[in-house]
């Protein structure tokens, strides 16, 4: 019985430690909303916890030369980045710590996906939903010019490394901004995928914000839910139809690298959050998860 108790909790170690050793969590932060001010950390992951770490050393430099470090300790097949821009509220460490280890149990943890580095680019919001739009606005932007300093720091070459990029509601606009900045900033930087997960974005936005963004990647996934109980409660405090609900308006136009995903009607959300607001299925739903990790799999 020792023995047998020994063996498990040696067993339980060596999981624990691979797991860890697989993927890299990291974070840059905008914790103020009315501050422009960069904090760094990273999450340390299990299967069942999620513990925020600030750095000591709060400069860029320094968070540059930690996850320039931790690239390169990953095996080659797992030398790839996953920027994760979460939702509106989203910051908040009791929803970090119900998704995020989730997510590393389902999928990070995985052997067979390919993103060894997953940098989390967070942001604060306030109380007032329009003016958030504004804060995100403005985050994306100044990611923008954040996310070409990371992967020159790690010395990427985008040809030969995988970077990809999962997005969820609000955080849509984060990201569009952003990489409407690479684009004019950076014309030639070009990236592996983005996943769009009920984006709370116009259903114009491929026509428009969406545009100059398609060309700079392989492929794209949209998640749209007609059944989105969130997206539809925003329209209460901002009235128009959102691409995470209705899907693109004008499908004929879409670029070909752009691929559709309808969840309406998906019933298997895990978590009575999840039940209730049919909006958070990237990770509470065991069927979206096996979806993304087949994403994050694919080599292209």
């Amino acid at each position: 019985m020792h023995v047998l108790f020994r063996f498990a909790f040696i067993l339980s170690i060596m999981t624990t430690s691979h797991l860890n050793a697989q993927t890299h969590h990291v974070f840059a932060y905008y914790k103020n909303a009315d501050k422009d001010v960069l904090s760094f950390g990273q999450f340390d992951v299990n299967e069942t916890k999620a513990t925020k770490t600030y750095y000591t050393d709060s400069s860029q430099g320094a968070f540059l030369d930690t996850i320039a470090s931790k690239f390169a300790s990953l095996p080659s097949s797992k030398r790839n980045v996953l920027f994760f821009i979460h939702g509106l509220w989203a910051d908040n460490q009791s929803f970090v710590s119900e998704s995020l280890p989730i997510m590393e149990r389902n999928i990070y943890s995985s052997p067979d996906q390919l993103y060894g580095l997953v940098i989390n680019l967070q942001w604060h919001a306030g109380l007032i939903y329009k003016t958030n739009y504004e804060i995100a606005t403005l985050r994306g932007i100044q990611y923008g010019k954040l996310i070409p300093e990371i992967l020159e720091a790690l010395s990427i070459d985008l040809t030969q490394t995988k970077v990809c990029f999962m997005i969820h509601s609000m955080g849509n606009i984060v990201f569009a901004n952003a990489l409407n900045r690479i684009q004019v900033d950076q014309p030639k930087m070009t990236f592996d995928k983005a996943i769009l997960l009920a984006p709370d974005l116009p259903t114009t936005a491929f026509d428009t914000i969406l545009k100059p963004v398609c060309p700079l990647f392989d492929s794209i996934s949209l998640y749209y839910n007609y059944d989105d109980r969130t997206l539809q409660m925003a329209n209460l405090f901002d009235p128009y139809p959102r691409l995470g609900i209705y899907g693109p308006a004008n499908i004929e136009n879409l670029p070909p690298n752009v691929t559709l995903i309808d969840k309406t009607g998906l019933r298997d959300n895990e978590t009575k959050a999840g039940r209730m607001n049919l909006h958070r299925y990237y990770y509470t739903s065991p069927t979206v998860r096996k979806e993304l990790l087949e994403l994050l799999k694919e080599k292209q």
